[in-house]
């Protein structure tokens, strides 16, 4: 017999160990994890989504659903600090209903990472404002 070939969309790997979760109230809660931010090297990394007119709610839901999570707290991580960023304080999305942007441009000065999501109005894309 020779060696298998492998296939696509099949799982040939499968870790054997239980994973170390750590839930607040959970059973894995006696062996309680270091607290965010206590431990050196553990502060979140600060990520800021550019939001203006015309933007897609379905595409800052995904942002927001990848970096916006609260729930990296549950497991004593902290992996990511969202602000929602734009030049004006409220846009309309491409769905037609206003949003509210809770921070001005400047939050960008302080972010690792900077996204400015995709659009199909690429001539509605604000001018940087000074930033």
């Amino acid at each position: 017999m020779g060696a298998r070939k492998p296939e696509s969309g099949i799982i040939d790997i499968v870790r054997d160990k239980a994973a170390k979760i750590y839930r607040r109230g959970g059973a894995a809660a006696a062996a309680s994890p270091p607290q965010p931010g206590t431990q050196p090297g553990t502060q979140a990394h600060a990520v800021a989504l550019v939001v203006y007119d015309g933007v897609s709610p379905f595409e800052i839901g995904v942002v927001c659903d990848i970096f916006g999570g609260g729930y990296a707290e549950d497991f004593g991580v902290p992996w990511y600090r969202l602000s929602v960023c734009g030049l004006t304080s409220s846009v309309t999305l491409d769905a037609g209903f206003r949003m509210q942007v809770p921070h001005g441009l400047t939050a960008l000065r302080s972010a690792r990472t900077v996204i400015v999501v995709p659009t199909g109005q690429p001539d509605r894309v604000p001018a940087s404002g000074g930033c």
